[in-house]
């Protein structure tokens, strides 16, 4: 008889166990469920967000594309103008280089050192 108590009793703590055990994962299973539907409900708020960020990055790049497109452009104008001055410079060196040359009174010597000076 007295093993029949012991093996009862064990068998008692067993069940108790099983559902303690059972019982707690049930419980952590609850705090999971929150924790995920918590995690969605964040996700979905986040989602209404991320379309205006992703539209207001779009319109930021189509903007940097727009003002390098006009940076291009102007540096092209700047180049070209660049190219006329020089080419104006230089015909302008040959005018007076040409003028110095047929003028009778100017040295042509010393003027052209006096020009390489500045």
């Amino acid at each position: 008889m007295k093993w029949v108590v012991i093996i009862v009793i064990i068998v008692v703590v067993l069940i108790a166990a099983v559902l303690i055990s059972a019982a707690l994962k049930r419980k952590k299973d609850q705090v999971a469920r929150e924790r995920a539907s918590e995690l969605r409900s964040d996700a979905a708020a986040t989602g209404a967000t991320t379309a205006v960020q992703e539209a207001r990055a779009r319109e930021a790049k189509a903007e940097a594309d727009r003002v390098r497109a006009q940076a291009d452009k102007l540096e092209a104008h700047a180049e070209a103008e660049r190219t006329s001055y020089d080419m104006t410079r230089a015909q302008q060196e040959d005018h007076l280089r040409e003028a110095d040359r047929i003028d009778p009174d100017v040295d042509v010597e010393s003027e052209r050192a006096r020009r390489d000076e500045v």
